[in-house]
């Protein structure tokens, strides 16, 4: 018979033993006392019976759970042994290292930038603070090109030295390797040049601001500003 089962044959049977007890319990004007006797003492064997089968049942449950508990105890400290073994997770702490000093690096360099572009550049020449394209391409000059070219236009800006590729031009040669054209000079400030750290700047100032850095470009170089840049 199935364990689970047990409790509920135990009842029945005890359940039998009363209604049978029920049923044929003589009546006393019937049966003498020996009868009578022997009658109540089968019943209450029956029920002493039934009694100590229900607390062996539940003894052998209550040993199971106990052996279920030890059992998942026993399971617990090799799962967190086994887990206790795997690598773990993170990173190496010479790699935190390395990162952080190049993020102090970094932010060195930025300050030493900062620092050197910061520095007030001093009055316009008289030629150009008269001249309101000049006036307005020194302007954009400083603000957009001083870093990698300088205030002078020499190539010699804070970061030249940093930049990976061709060096920087210098924008004083007397021979621009890209042309001295307006149209020329207006397309390499305008698109850039290719395979170079010269990017295009098209996409922030508009025709008139690169007209006017153009001018500005040819002061520096000591030429005369083309009228092609001069027109509106």
């Amino acid at each position: 018979m199935v364990r689970q089962d047990l409790p509920r044959f135990l009842g029945e049977c005890r359940l039998r033993f009363v209604v049978l007890g029920q049923l044929q319990r003589p009546s006393p004007q019937r049966v003498g006392p020996e009868e009578l006797q022997a009658v109540v003492s089968a019943q209450a064997l029956a029920a002493a019976t039934c009694s100590r089968l229900e607390w062996r049942c539940n003894v052998g449950k209550t040993e199971a759970g106990n052996q279920a508990e030890l059992s998942r105890a026993r399971r617990v400290p090799t799962e967190e042994s086994s887990a206790d073994n795997l690598p773990a997770a993170g990173i190496d702490p010479r790699v935190s290292r390395l990162i952080m000093m190049a993020m102090l690096g970094l932010l060195g360099a930025g300050f030493v930038a900062f620092r050197m572009l910061s520095e007030p550049v001093g009055p316009p020449p008289p030629a150009v603070a008269r001249d309101p394209l000049l006036s307005q391409g020194r302007t954009i000059y400083l603000a957009r090109c001083v870093a990698c070219h300088g205030t002078d236009g020499r190539g010699d800006g804070p970061i030249a030295a940093q930049l990976i590729g061709p060096p920087v031009g210098n924008l004083t040669d007397d021979l621009w390797k890209h042309g001295d054209r307006p149209e020329q000079v207006l397309s390499v400030i305008g698109q850039g040049v290719p395979n170079t750290r010269m990017d295009g700047w098209s996409r922030v100032l508009d025709p008139p601001e690169l007209k006017a850095v153009a001018a500005y470009v040819y002061f520096l170089a000591k030429r005369s500003v083309p009228e092609e840049i001069r027109q509106p």
